[in-house]
């Protein structure tokens, strides 16, 4: 994490997660004489989910609202035992997915849509932090993209098609989580928007690459501590 520290800089991120919310400010349909904004939409969609969506939802939204790595461990057919190496990338990735999006929120503040329409009722304790970044999207997806570039880092290569599954699947989870959070109340549709294009320039920086590095990595400890123990667990 103090190596991830040393090398992430917040600022360009910064503007493209501005970009998103004050695209909320614009009218959904700049055609038609009157149109609600994107803000008062979103809030539309999230009162349809919590009518139509939430009931069958709601094993998941429970589950999910503490931890949810155990779902991927599940979609990958593993254990802490079973792959010790690759349980600590998922943990990682969670553990700096969680501090990413924390710094996010305390600088945009955005209140969380139950804050806004308290009739979303949301099924589980409302978080006492903003809600922009959505937290489990950005964890979800740092997940979802750190373990794709395991498998696609295997030696001897995996099969394609196996890798191509697993990574749609990988991707659909992430989608998943944070669409429940949605169906929940907790966030809007733009805050996991915003914490999946987190995930990505987190990953990238974890994977950004060093031309003085043999290994390949400006992070030097993530691909060579990290990721090349857990990618030996999948040949």
């Amino acid at each position: 994490l103090a190596c991830f520290a040393d090398n992430w800089s917040p600022g360009a991120i910064h503007d493209d997660l501005v970009d998103i919310l004050l695209g909320l400010n614009d009218d959904a349909d700049p055609t038609a004489p009157t149109s609600p904004t994107k803000q008062a939409v979103e809030i539309d969609m999230l009162r349809a989910m919590a009518r139509d969506e939430r009931a069958s939802a709601l094993g998941e939204i429970l589950t999910q609202d503490v931890e949810f790595i155990t779902a991927f461990m599940g979609l990958l057919a593993m254990t802490p035992g079973s792959h010790p190496r690759t349980f600590r990338v998922l943990h990682i990735a969670s553990l700096i997915g969680s501090f990413t999006a924390l710094h996010f929120k305390h600088e945009f503040n955005r209140p969380r849509p139950s804050w806004e329409c308290p009739a979303l009722l949301p099924p589980v304790p409302v978080p006492g932090h903003s809600s922009y970044p959505s937290g489990h999207a950005t964890q979800a997806h740092l997940i979802a993209l750190c373990m794709q570039h395991v498998l696609e880092q295997v030696d001897p290569p995996l099969p394609p098609d196996d890798v191509t599954a697993l990574t749609e699947a990988l991707l659909a989870l992430a989608r998943r989580v944070a669409r429940n959070r949605e169906i929940a109340g907790l966030h809007y549709p733009s805050d996991s928007a915003a914490g999946q294009a987190l995930a990505q320039a987190v990953f990238d920086v974890l994977t950004e690459p060093d031309t003085q590095d043999s290994a390949g990595y400006a992070i030097r400890p993530f691909g060579r501590a990290v990721i090349a123990a857990a990618r030996r667990e999948w040949t």
